[in-house]
């Protein structure tokens, strides 16, 4: 069995109605107890897995059979709480969970190696200099030439998404017009990743280092100049970034306070997206397939086992 080459993460809140009794009986049994189900997705190069986070118990499989160039397949994000995109070099699939069929079949205009959903879109980008854009419900598609190679996609709210580029350039987009609205330069060197940590403030991470930017003062603090591949948020106040450590990857978590490093784990190779966080815990690749780090516990588990192919893209997304 290849080793598992992609992740999503659905959270979908159940509506369910009850009795007081029945209420009153679940109270009892925890207080803490949440009426919400996650989803895992997690595809290989032959299959997608539907899991539940909580109980790892797998809900579903879509097999390859079904498309004919599915074997390469790129990423996969929840569009809604019914749907399961995924894609290929060549097309973008919408899978309907309920039915279990596929609903839509689309012609990817740049391959989707990276896919953001956004309110309605799918943001999406091939690492060329193109993003594109299809809107699920008016079934339209459009194409915009950034003219640098576009490194990542991360929406910033239900309006806007950033794109990291090379030669230090961060470009701010209107989700709806499909144009740029401001681009950032900082340093001269690749931005291979961003995220954002409030309303106004995003962490920039590249070749030049790591920098936290204050979009309305244009103010920016350095934090470090080592090369950074990879930035998520944990918390307000730190970030887990990967970077090389020699033979291998590391990551690490770093508080922005007080400038303490904490090494979380190590990665024999770097996928697209090495890992992603969500709530306290970090999805990533190991050697023995999808794992995951508490960070609050410092414990390491396998959520679902798997070997064999070289794995080149990770993509996890939470979906409320």
């Amino acid at each position: 069995m290849p080793l598992f080459g992609t992740v999503q993460i659905r959270t979908d809140d159940f509506t369910d109605a009850y009795s007081v009794e029945i209420l009153y009986s679940l109270l009892k049994q925890s207080m803490s107890k949440k009426l919400t189900q996650v989803l895992v997705a997690v595809a290989t190069a032959t299959e997608i897995h539907i899991f539940d986070l909580h109980t790892k118990q797998l809900l579903e499989k879509i097999p390859s059979l079904l498309v004919s160039d599915y074997a390469n397949c790129q990423s996969i994000s929840f569009f809604s709480s019914e749907e399961l995109l995924f894609s290929t070099k060549e097309s973008i699939f919408v899978w309907n969970i309920n039915l279990k069929r596929i609903a839509t079949q689309v012609k990817a205009i740049v391959p989707p190696t990276n896919m953001k959903i956004i309110k309605h879109n799918l943001i999406y980008h091939g690492g060329s200099t193109y993003v594109g854009k299809w809107n699920r419900y008016e079934a339209t598609a459009t194409i915009a030439d950034t003219n640098y190679n576009v490194y990542e996609i991360e929406s910033i709210d239900n309006s806007h998404f950033m794109t990291c580029h090379e030669e230090g350039f961060v470009t701010v987009w209107n989700v709806h017009s499909f144009t740029s609205v401001r681009t950032i330069q900082i340093g001269q060197n690749d931005v291979y990743s961003l995220t954002v940590m409030t309303s106004h403030e995003i962490i920039i991470a590249g070749e030049d280092g790591m920098f936290l930017k204050n979009m309305e003062t244009d103010e920016v603090r350095s934090y470090s100049d080592n090369v950074a591949w990879y930035v998520s948020k944990l918390s307000n106040k730190s970030v887990a970034i990967a970077r090389d450590a020699g033979r291998a990857y590391e990551v690490f978590e770093f508080d922005l306070e007080t400038k303490q490093v904490e090494t979380l784990f190590k990665l024999s190779h770097l996928p697209y997206t090495p890992f992603v966080a969500h709530g306290n815990t970090l999805f990533y690749i190991g050697d023995s397939g999808i794992c995951t780090y508490n960070v609050e516990t410092k414990e390491h588990a396998v959520f679902a086992s798997g070997e064999g192919e070289y794995v080149t893209n990770l993509s996890v997304a939470i979906t409320n």
